[in-house]
């Protein structure tokens, strides 16, 4: 594992970052290794499933999955009846991972479940009945882009599944981590006080991997107000829209707050909705 700095006391957000940001072959791995199990033992599919309203039968449908990371969600849906399931996704070595995955402990689904490092504009042939997205939107810098490839991917009658958070405007928006590697945030709401210049002089200290906002390490910064919008102005219905859609207590209250106007984008942590396409 990569250390980390020991957090310092500062008058203003701080941004810790690990030692090595780097290196990472050989403790992503590791990460991705944790993350997996982590998602078995807690069930987090379900989870997100039950935030939709509830799992639809996927028995010999055919589907697609924008976001896949390590591809846990994909193969859930194959070992539901899934047909063909295709698991998309930019980051090349996550797909590497979940190749790996899928064929040392799921052999049966081999000719069922693929995973790609291509982008959603360059896949080819649509005709799905089902797009899945969770935790992918609040990264995706063209969102109306992204909408318009759902439609032309989803078959007539086709329905897309969307789910996604911490929202930027939310108190941990900053996610806390990324490419697997953790620099924190220790304030909720902390990132909004902290200029994206001052973050990324923080970033290419720490790392050769040299960024210059950001939307380089995909944080869009949409808010809550901007994604009703692009997903009510395209070309799919909507079928369902719910925002902080959690069992927590905290995640109830915030549901209030939300409605505030102006402030309320600070209290919308997560999205889900469930869109279709027209016959």
């Amino acid at each position: 594992m990569v250390t980390q700095h020991k957090p310092t006391q500062h008058s203003k957000p701080d941004f810790s970052f690990s030692t090595e940001l780097s290196r990472e072959s050989d403790d992503y791995l590791e990460h991705a290794l944790r993350y997996l199990q982590k998602q078995q033992q807690e069930n987090i599919n379900e989870i997100f499933w039950s935030r939709l309203g509830q799992k639809p039968s996927f028995h010999g449908a055919k589907v697609l999955e924008l976001g896949c990371g390590l591809g846990n969600l994909s193969i859930d849906m194959a070992l539901a009846g899934a047909n063909q399931v295709v698991g998309l996704d930019l980051t090349v070595r996550d797909i590497e991972i979940a190749t790996i995955n899928a064929r040392r402990n799921h052999p049966e689904l081999r000719d069922r479940v693929e995973f790609l490092a291509v982008d959603l504009q360059d896949y080819p042939t649509g005709d799905f009945d089902f797009i899945v997205s969770k935790d992918t939107f609040e990264h995706v810098l063209d969102l109306e882009m992204i909408l318009a490839q759902f439609h032309r991917l989803l078959k007539p009658g086709g329905k897309a599944y969307v789910g996604f958070g911490p929202l930027w405007h939310s108190p941990y928006g900053f996610h806390g981590n990324a490419f697997g590697w953790n620099f924190k945030n220790r304030y909720p709401w902390g990132h909004l006080f902290t200029s994206e210049s001052e973050f990324v002089k923080r970033w290419n200290r720490s790392t050769t991997s040299q960024i210059s906002s950001f939307a380089d390490i995909g944080l869009n910064r949409v808010s809550i107000v901007e994604y009703k919008r692009m997903l009510n102005a395209c070309d799919l219905q909507v079928e369902r829209l719910q925002v902080n859609r959690s069992t927590e207590f905290k995640s109830k209250v915030f549901w209030m707050l939300h409605h505030i106007p102006i402030l309320g984008k600070y209290f919308a942590h997560n999205l889900y909705c469930v869109l279709s396409k027209d016959f």
